[in-house]
């Protein structure tokens, strides 16, 4: 598991097309705070569906038993994710949907989010998934990987790395718009654009052009009191753009 885990932490950025034409990116991924069943998963799933760079949304959180966001179960409907749902908002409004429903979030999530010949992409500064901020699953493992025996020591070991990665992916690919989510990495993000200032383009919004793609800050989605209007009003500015 040791080389596995490595492995994951310098290869795989998250899910989705790289061709796609909306890359968001945030700080890490969460998930559940069990490690044998929330977890270590990942990591197995990851490594038996080739180590790939992007997963398949979808089909990647079905390999680890997580379906509730793409098919009802039982008689519950399909669970939309609060990040993913502005996120969705910001995409369905830059195609030029000005009166998005649920049921359009929940299809949106359910069957084109993340998907290897998909629209978007769905990246992470931070390799590892966390169940919260202040809760670090990972510290067991410093006998094998001595850096994961705190947050902070496993931020200074891979920052530097994934920054520059995120970087060459970007100017591999060439997305037209890439959208960063959490004011408070700004360092990383400026980092990681590695060109120009920010411009403020409006409340909530700044944006850096370079070339062929624009790129975009935005608070968190789950932000403690944003307004509702932030990520539809960010589709609009990029649908504008183009």
């Amino acid at each position: 598991m040791q080389e596995i885990i490595e492995a994951f932490i310098g290869s795989f950025y998250g899910y989705g097309n790289l061709g796609g034409k909306y890359w968001f990116i945030g700080m890490e991924e969460g998930c559940g705070s069990t490690w044998e069943t929330d977890v270590e998963p990942r990591f197995t799933a990851w490594n038996a569906r080739g180590r790939q760079t992007t997963e398949h949304l979808r089909e990647y959180h079905a390999e680890i038993n997580i379906v509730h966001h793409w098919q009802p179960v039982g008689e519950r409907a399909i669970q939309i994710q609060k990040t993913w749902r502005r996120l969705i908002q910001t995409v369905l409004t830059a195609e030029g949907n000005d009166a998005i429903t649920v049921q359009q979030i929940a299809a949106y999530q359910a069957q084109r989010l993340g998907t290897s010949q998909g629209r978007t992409c769905l990246l992470e500064l931070l390799p590892l998934p966390s169940p919260r901020l202040h809760v670090w699953p990972y510290a067991h493992l410093a006998n094998q990987i001595p850096y994961l025996a705190s947050r902070s020591g496993y931020r200074q070991q891979v920052r530097p790395g994934r920054i520059a990665g995120l970087r060459a992916l970007i100017a591999e690919h060439r997305p037209p718009h890439v959208i960063f989510y959490g004011q408070s990495y700004l360092d990383e993000w400026t980092a990681v654009v590695g060109c120009g200032e920010w411009v403020q383009i409006e409340d909530h919004i700044q944006s850096i052009q370079d070339g062929a793609t624009t790129f975009w800050l935005v608070p968190h989605p789950n932000a403690r009191g944003l307004p509702a209007g932030v990520f539809i009003r960010l589709g609009v500015l990029m649908r504008e753009a183009v």
